[in-house]
């Protein structure tokens, strides 16, 4: 089991290395929230007040916000999902795949959490993918 959450969070890695690399160059920084997104949560310390279409839930996009701007996008992968959500190349599996919308922002960096227990308002063990659009300095000052 733990061999198997190795290999799925080094696939995740991959995942997200693939989805900065592409193309940033030309892709605007800011998102702005969409107008049928609910808040979630007050501000949570190096996040931000979390934002969401109910539809998209538990998977995401999560808007973080901070003092009314979005400062990044999370998104919640359960388990089961890596396990159904096999990747072929004609007739071999070659893994598992799962697609995370960057919504035509350039990220500043991505940061990857294993929680076995989960957390409130998504109790189950998940993957917590973090795209933020600020420098970790300013992420870690969010709601200060």
């Amino acid at each position: 089991m733990i061999k198997n959450k190795l290999v799925t969070s080094v696939l995740i890695i991959i995942v997200l290395i693939l989805l900065v690399v592409i193309g940033i160059q030309s892709i605007p920084r800011v998102l702005t929230l969409p107008s049928d997104a609910q808040k979630l949560s007050e501000c949570v310390p190096n996040m931000g007040e979390h934002w969401a279409n109910p539809a998209d839930l538990p998977f995401g996009p999560v808007y973080l916000v901070d003092k009314g701007k979005v400062v990044g996008i999370e998104y919640m992968i359960h388990e089961d999902e890596l396990e159904n959500n096999i990747l072929t190349i004609g007739e071999m599996r070659v893994g598992k795949s799962v697609s995370m919308p960057t919504l035509d922002a350039e990220y500043n960096y991505i940061e990857l959490n294993y929680l076995p227990e989960g957390h409130e308002g998504d109790e189950e063990a998940h993957y917590d993918v973090h795209m933020y659009l600020v420098s970790k300095e300013e992420q870690q000052n969010l709601c200060k």
